[in-house]
This record gives structure tokens, C-alpha cells and sequence, in this order.
């Protein structure tokens, strides 16, 4: 939340601002917090894509109010564990976080991938004792001028794209079906991208609510027809998701 903060209204923001919350009118507090809103649905329904979520685990200090409203969105998600953290204590998030992880890997063998959404920091730590268990990292966050932390990510989602394409309509099933239609092997961002408009002449991708084709082929991916993988946009390999059997008709 508060890199998102930080984005909407400029670096060290969240700080400044939450030491002069008391000054703060509730009105102006209340809607400076809507504008950083993080589309927590929108980071359920990219970490269900990559498959069943077996522990989820949310690190916050509950006890501050802003806090609350997520508190409220999250527990309708199951499972889902509500770790306190206070920053006044000297075991904060970024250490907590890669402890539980290795103890959940250690424990559990079925788990496959590590998905965290969070600043940057704790995240390498947790990416290389996935990596040394045989386990994927997965991160979601906010690119910045120094980017070394995500490059140990499996794969690194910007925010911004998650955020996006938790608002784009359904996918439409005549679209679909042409959407995996030229998808035999693997392919670039471009090479993706061109093979799509190739298969779906004459659609507007913006006509059906999204703003590009590389919008399609992410909404394709959470919807589990394609595999989107790599670090960032740039690098990404789009490929068929051989698990599907049937596209919706």
C-alpha cells in the first residue's frame, strides 16, 4: 500500500503523510487513501492463475484504521491468514516474510511457487531459498529506477498491468477461441502480439474494453488459455497452456 501511495503522490509521501495523519481531515484523508486503493481482487485473480492458492498470508499492522476496509475485502478469500506486524518491533514484514516462506517449503513439498506482492525489500532473500528448494518466485510491485531486487523474480508483474486488466470485461469465447488459434510453440511479446492480430483481422481490442492486444493476451493468460512467463513486458514468452482442453464455446 504504501508503494502504491508513494506512486499516486510522490516518493516518501506515505511517511510524511502518516506523521501528520492527525493534522489530516477525515475527508482528505479518506480520499487521499481511495486514490492509493490496491485492487486486492485483482492480485487474488492473478495469483489463482497460476494455480491453487494453498497459504495466503496478508502482513499489515491490523490495528491502524486504514487497514481495516482490506481486512474486510480479504476475508472473503479462503484461506487467508492475517499476519500483525508493528513496526515498532524489531521482526518487521521484510523479515518475517522470508522466515514463514522457508518454513512453508520445508513443510509442504506440494507447493510449486512463491507469489508476493510487496516492495522490494525482503523479496531477494526469498527468491533465492525458493530457487534453492527447487520452487518459483513470483513478484508483483512497482518498477523503479533500480530493479535488481526483481530481477531474481521468476517472473516480475508490474502493479499497474494487474490493476488494468482486473477491469477488462470478460473475455468474449469467439475471441478466445482465435486467441489460441496460432499458439504452437513459444513466442515473444511482438511475435505474440503479431500472431494475434493476425488471427482475430479486423478487431479493435479497444472496441471490447482493452487497450491493447498485449491487454488480450494478459486477459487470456488469467483466464488460464495462455501462459504468460519472464521477468518483465519486454521479455515475456507467450505459449499455449497445454492443460486446457476446452475453450469455452
Amino acid at each position: 500500500m504504501s508503494s502504491q501511495y508513494n506512486k499516486m503522490f510522490g516518493s516518501g509521501q506515505w511517511t510524511r503523510d502518516k506523521l501528520n495523519m492527525a493534522r489530516k481531515t477525515p475527508e482528505d484523508l479518506s480520499m487521499a487513501l481511495g486514490r492509493a486503493r490496491v485492487d486486492v481482487k485483482g492480485l487474488v485473480g492473478h495469483a489463482q492463475s497460476l494455480g491453487g492458492l494453498v497459504i495466503n498470508r496478508v502482513y499489515a499492522d491490523w490495528s491502524v484504521g486504514m487497514f481495516k476496509e482490506y481486512r474486510l475485502g480479504l476475508s472473503a478469500v479462503r484461506p487467508v491468514d492475517f499476519v500483525q506486524v508493528y513496526r515498532s518491533v524489531p521482526v518487521r514484514t521484510d523479515i518475517q516474510l522470508p522466515i514463514d516462506v522457508v518454513a512453508d517449503l520445508d513443510r509442504y513439498s506440494g507447493i510449486t511457487d512463491v507469489l508476493v506482492c510487496s516492495g522490494t525489500v525482503g523479496f531477494e532473500t526469498v527468491a533465492t531459498h525458493a530457487e534453492a528448494r527447487g520452487r518459483r518466485a513470483h513478484a508483483i510491485g512497482f518498477a523503479t529506477g533500480n530493479n535488481a531486487s526483481w530481477c531474481a523474480a521468476t517472473q516480475f508483474t508490474e502493479y499497474a498491468d494487474i490493476a488494468a486488466t482486473a477491469q477488462m470485461p470478460p473475455l468474449p469465447a469467439a475471441t478466445a477461441r482465435a486467441l489460441v488459434a496460432p499458439f504452437s510453440g513459444d513466442y515473444s511479446r511482438t511475435l505474440g502480439c503479431k500472431a494475434l492480430r493476425s488471427a482475430v483481422t479486423g478487431v479493435d481490442p479497444k472496441a471490447l474494453g482493452y487497450p491493447s492486444f498485449w491487454g488480450l493476451l494478459r486477459a487470456a493468460a488469467l483466464e488460464g488459455l495462455l501462459e504468460v512467463t519472464g521477468t518483465n513486458q519486454d521479455k515475456s514468452t507467450v505459449r499455449l497452456n497445454r492443460t486446457v482442453v476446452d475453450v469455452p464455446a
